[in-house]
Order: C-alpha cells, then sequence, then structure tokens
C-alpha cells in the first residue's frame, strides 16, 4: 500500500480533498496501520498520535473512519463494501461531470484493495456488473 501512495497515486496530502487525486478505497480496512504509518510520514499526523493505534477513543481505529479522518476516501468496516463504494464514487463522479460540463470529463481512477473473502460477498459480484455500464 505505501507503493501506492509514493510511487502511483496521483494525492497531495497537504489538499486531501484534491479533485484531481486518484482515490483509494479499502476494503480491507484492518490494514489501515499502513495507511496510517503514511500519514505520519508526510505529517497528517504526528508520530506520538501513531502510538495511539486502537486505543480507546482514539482516531486511529482498527478501521479508518471518515468522521475522524475526513481525507480518507471511504469508512471501511464489514467486508465486501469497499467495491460497491468505488464504483458507486465513480458513477457519482460521472453523473457530477454530465450534469456541470458540456462534455463528460475523464472518471478518475479509483484503486480498490480488497482481500480475497470479499469475492465471495455478493454485493462484490453486484458492484463489479454495474461497473462494467459506467463507461
Amino acid at each position: 500500500m505505501l507503493f501506492f501512495y509514493f510511487h502511483i497515486l496521483k494525492h497531495d496530502p497537504k489538499n486531501p480533498s484534491w479533485e484531481e487525486r486518484d482515490r483509494l478505497v479499502l476494503s480491507n480496512g484492518t490494514i489501515c496501520p499502513v495507511l496510517y504509518a503514511h500519514d505520519g510520514i508526510c505529517g497528517i499526523f504526528s508520530s506520538e498520535e501513531l502510538k495511539t493505534l486502537r486505543k480507546f477513543g482514539t482516531r486511529l481505529q482498527g478501521h479508518p473512519h471518515r468522521q475522524y479522518l475526513p481525507y480518507v476516501e471511504n469508512s471501511s468496516g464489514p467486508l465486501g463494501e469497499g467495491l460497491s463504494q468505488a464504483v458507486g464514487m465513480a458513477l457519482a463522479d460521472r453523473m457530477n461531470s454530465s450534469v456541470f460540463l458540456l462534455v463528460v470529463s475523464k472518471v478518475e481512477p479509483f484503486i480498490v484493495l480488497c482481500p480475497t473473502e470479499n469475492t465471495t460477498k455478493g454485493n462484490t459480484w453486484e458492484a463489479i456488473m454495474l461497473a462494467g455500464k459506467i463507461n
């Protein structure tokens, strides 16, 4: 995941809502300590806050949550939700582009990290079928 952040994704840690950013959706939110490590390296929060990982009352919970970390693309939880969330985000981007612009703009890339267990979830397959209809 750090490879994505440092070498592949277009993003700006100082401006997390930058419109031109790529979106990384974590379906397997339990890998969030890697996300938090990246955030510490980029100065989003201090190394002292990293020590609060999974402690009661901290914003660095076992799954990232947008209420506490508004720069993450999605709150993760039950397996199988990430792909559905990413497809919904891509569809919303396309709808917003076609409503406000005369020409439909390019939908920004979404990268979804999904564990193998996601493939057994019905909503994952529904998301895959819907994703094919977005273009």
